[in-house]
């Protein structure tokens, strides 16, 4: 076996490998990846089994691809026919996408062949509605009754249908594994799907109800009663939406009423049956033309104990172990938060140095080799070890190893652009993973950054570490995972107490819809 160093040129490579890899997940989430490669002129694109492809000019960006998928995957013909109609007669997804076509003329510049533009309602719509389907042949196969579904003028039908391509889409993301239900059997009532979580193999019924839009009342009881009836294998899991114009200052309402009806002494709701809940507000049909549309949810234990909002805890302890139960819940929530937007790139490239060439060719890349200029007037060469950038100052900090052994430190403007993809990807806007020390509020939170540093800890270090402490006669014969649990929560709880922060905990993690 060959234990010599690796060089220092084929680590940054692979660093940088990893990088990509980061920014893939960040993007498009634990599912598999967009497959795209360009030929000759030619974009070809994966969806599962099948191929697509134009030329490499028209399909840009994947939003690009996305409005061709829409009307492949509905055909052109059934387009054409919707068309004819009068607007108001039409299907809406075709609606959808008249709005869309005009907004994006409305917005072009000639010679500017990538340009962005806010998402309107009607774009959110299609182009969401696109990547939920390429998602589901990508990741599973081709849903031939769901897309009849969606081609159904039923308002009843589309919306139920539509609902459930947006939830299967937030499984895919988070890395469950799909298994759609035989709807031919009207023998046993089962959910939209079965999800297999990707790290405890845990399997979980999903339910998916949508009201109606434009309704003037927040009743959710009669699609929650339909979920909590089905007869399922698995834990269950119900996802609602509310489609009203505003959700976010009707939560604690519809939270109420999760808890009034949970505690009912009802013989109907004393016999509900446990489920994790989801309420979702994907509010675009209300703002189609224009940008003020919501996109917002929140989950709820239903009789389920630690899951709900406001939940308080006496320790950091108690509040990790209650969390450990629900992972999978967790972990779903929290790829809503972070794989909230449409990928932009086909390969996880940051958008703002994909479409922008200067900036890319002045991008900051850690180990690459820059021209600094000295104090006495002459330049030197450095290599960029570490960087950084203060927004506020519109300055890019960095560290850098000249060729003479020395180091320095030395600054460069930067642009909004940039400082918004840095917002976005801060631990690998220089090109490689280098952790910035992103803030947060949240004691496990903090608790997982320390617990990931700590976690593989030698024992004796850890009693190194804790070697002052008032009880480490009692902790000496702990082992090093206890060490490890007990050390982090210390870090966790000094810096609570700097912030002059409560110990008590809420478990209420709001999520993107």
């Amino acid at each position: 076996m060959d234990n010599s160093p690796i060089p220092p040129e084929v680590k940054l490579q692979f660093e940088r490998i990893q990088a990509i890899q980061s920014q893939i997940e960040k993007q498009q989430g634990l599912g598999r990846p967009i497959i795209s490669y360009v030929h000759n002129g030619y974009r070809l694109v994966a969806s599962g089994s099948k191929i697509h492809w134009d030329k490499e000019e028209k399909w840009q960006t994947f939003h690009d691809f996305l409005s061709y998928y829409y009307v492949k995957v509905f055909g052109e013909d059934w387009g054409k026919e919707e068309l004819k109609k009068p607007f108001a007669e039409q299907h809406p997804i075709v609606q959808w996408h008249v709005k869309f076509g005009a907004y994006k003329r409305d917005q072009r510049v000639e010679g500017v062949s990538v340009q962005s533009a806010p998402m309107t309602g009607a774009a959110f719509a299609i182009l969401s509605l696109s990547y939920n389907l390429f998602l589901l042949e990508h990741n599973i196969g081709v849903q031939e009754k769901l897309i009849r579904r969606l081609k159904l003028s039923d308002k009843g039908n589309f919306q139920g249908a539509l609902y459930e391509t947006y939830v299967a889409a937030i499984f895919i993301r988070a890395g469950f594994k799909i298994e759609m239900e035989n709807e031919d059997d009207a023998n046993t009532s089962h959910g939209e799907f079965i999800a297999i979580a990707p790290y405890s193999g845990t399997k979980y019924s999903v339910e998916a109800k949508a009201r109606q839009p434009f309704k003037d009342n927040i009743g959710i009881w009669s699609q929650f009663k339909k979920a909590l009836a089905k007869n399922v294998a698995h834990k269950r899991v119900v996802f609602i939406d509310i489609n009203i114009p505003k959700m976010f200052d009707k939560m604690a309402v519809i939270e109420q009423q999760l808890k009034d009806v949970e505690s009912s002494q009802d013989a109907e709701w004393k016999k509900a049956p446990p489920a994790y809940v989801f309420m979702t507000n994907h509010a675009f049909v209300y703002d189609l033309e224009g940008v003020q549309f919501e996109r917002i949810g929140f989950a709820y234990g239903f009789k389920i104990d630690y899951f709900k909002g406001n939940t308080e805890y006496t320790s950091l302890r108690d509040a990790r172990m209650a969390r450990d139960k629900h992972m999978d819940m967790v972990k779903l929530i929290k790829s809503t938060r972070e794989q909230n937007d449409i990928p932009v790139t086909f390969d996880g490239d940051i958008p703002e140095f994909a479409f922008n060439k200067e900036l890319k060719e002045k991008r900051l890349l850690i180990g690459n080799k820059y021209l600094i200029p000295g104090k006495d007037g002459k330049d030197a060469v450095g290599i960029l070890e570490s960087a950084t950038i203060l927004d506020n100052e519109k300055l890019a900090y960095g560290s850098y190893l000249f060729e003479d052994g020395t180091r320095g430190i030395c600054t460069c403007p930067v642009t909004a652009d940039e400082i918004a993809a840095y917002k976005k990807y801060p631990d690998t806007f220089f090109g490689v993973p280098r952790g910035q020390g992103a803030k947060t509020e949240d004691p496990l939170e903090l608790y997982d950054f320390f617990h990931e540093v700590y976690k593989k800890t030698p024992r004796e270090k850890l009693l190194e570490f804790m070697k002052d402490w008032p009880n480490i006669d009692e902790i000496k014969s702990l082992s090093g995972e206890e060490l490890s649990i007990i050390y982090c929560e210390s870090l966790v709880y000094s810096i609570m107490r700097d912030r002059e922060k409560s110990h008590t905990h809420s478990s209420r993690r709001p999520m993107n819809a």
